[in-house]
């Protein structure tokens, strides 16, 4: 690995363990140079906006060489904030101490504020699908970020916190709506997340 990139990936770790408040074990890199070597390693064929995940510590992520001509990204310092993102899914992990089982808004919408991926502000009748059994990917990520901002900003990042550690375990949707309710004091519901924007008022 070169110092430049070294020198980001340790700056990365100490944003995020500021974030957390833990010491976090420092991640591998692993620079991928074609679609085909993901397809390869991915066992599937991706999507071309798919340029980056996780493993065993590990960030496979796309070579920032290659990285707009292997998909579909225009702008190749989106390779910076994939990597945050990436290494915030790791920070995440280590904080609860294995691989969150919550909601993927929560989670991807975590990861995409810390990595300064901003999302444009969904649509009002966009904004209730996170009460949805299944999102698809741009509600997971547009929805997720916003909610986490929204969430962050109002009410502080030690009770998001809170709610993601309580993911450390199989809760499921009964035990994450309780323990919304238990950390924020109002129901996860349509309507309450609604009154705090003023929607259909």
């Amino acid at each position: 690995m070169d110092k430049g990139m070294d020198k980001i990936l340790k700056s990365i770790k100490r944003d995020l363990e500021k974030f957390f408040d833990i010491r976090i074990k420092p991640a591998k890199l692993f620079l991928l140079n074609s679609r085909k070597q993901i397809n390869q390693l991915r066992h599937e064929k991706t999507e071309p906006w798919v340029v980056g995940w996780i493993k065993n510590n590990t960030i496979y992520i796309l070579n920032p060489s290659v990285f707009t001509k292997e998909s579909n990204h225009k702008d190749v310092n989106e390779f910076w904030r994939v990597l945050k993102h990436e290494y915030s899914h790791i920070a995440n992990e280590q904080f609860c101490k294995r691989r969150p089982r919550g909601p993927a808004w929560l989670i991807e919408g975590l990861c995409c504020y810390l990595a300064g991926q901003e999302k444009r502000k969904p649509k009002n009748k966009e904004l209730s699908a996170i009460f949805k059994k299944k999102l698809n990917s741009r509600e997971i990520y547009v929805v997720g970020y916003f909610w986490v901002k929204f969430l962050i900003e109002k009410f502080g990042k030690s009770k998001l916190l809170t709610l993601i550690k309580s993911m450390n375990q199989k809760i499921g949707r009964s035990g994450f709506v309780y323990e919304f309710y238990r950390i924020y004091g109002f129901h996860y519901s349509k309507e309450e997340f609604n009154k705090f924007l003023n929607i259909n008022k």
